[in-house]
């Protein structure tokens, strides 16, 4: 075999890998994407997990002030603190370091957990 037959036959054996791998990573990808949405990864515009009630009091800094029942003011303090919360950890439109949209999650949890006692 001459070298260029060689030249040949490694640039599509590397061509086939490479074609391999970028399916497998494009797989990889669709299947982690389907699995982020059949289970409510937490994040904007998603449904966020479920979160226990006592994590959630903790993400939103809240003390109940009855013991285990939330009063009309602690609601509207869930509700101030989830606002400024969740204000704050929104990415920055100015293309600057902005806040964490997994604390934004996080917050958005928290804030659905406590708003089904309301209800």
């Amino acid at each position: 075999m001459g070298a260029p037959v060689l030249i040949r036959l490694a640039l599509q054996a590397m061509s086939f890998v490479g074609s391999a791998a970028a399916k497998a990573a494009f797989d990889a990808y669709r299947m982690e994407a389907a699995r982020n949405t059949a289970t409510g990864v937490a994040g904007v515009g998603r449904q966020a997990r479920q979160m226990d009630r006592k994590q959630a009091l903790e993400v939103l800094n809240v003390q109940p002030q009855v013991a285990g029942k939330l009063t009309a003011a602690d609601h509207e303090r869930i509700h101030e603190n989830y606002t400024k919360f969740f204000e704050a950890n929104a990415p920055d439109e100015s293309g600057g370091p902005g806040g964490s949209p997994y604390l934004q999650g996080k917050v958005l949890a928290a804030y659905q957990t406590l708003e089904k006692e309301k209800k």
